[in-house]
């Protein structure tokens, strides 16, 4: 996070993620109890409903998502 918190970030729908982070984005649907153990191993501060993209963001494209493809074959 900017403010030098780690943040976890959780999205209440599919076109919300999108929006902040492109169509290329890799997800996972996950209850929101496992989202709070995986912070816990994580050391992850806090849960950020929505998020907006912030300046910077880095955002996966169609080659990434190639690649990440060919790695997990």
């Amino acid at each position: 996070m900017s403010d030098g918190t780690r943040g976890i970030p959780v999205f209440t729908t599919v076109p919300k993620l999108v929006a902040a982070l492109g169509r290329e984005q890799p997800w996972v649907a996950l209850p929101l109890r496992n989202v709070r153990v995986i912070m816990g191993g994580a050391g992850v501060d806090r849960v950020v409903v929505d998020p907006g993209e912030e300046p910077g963001t880095w955002r996966w494209g169609a080659s990434d998502l190639e690649d990440l493809e060919r790695r997990l074959r």
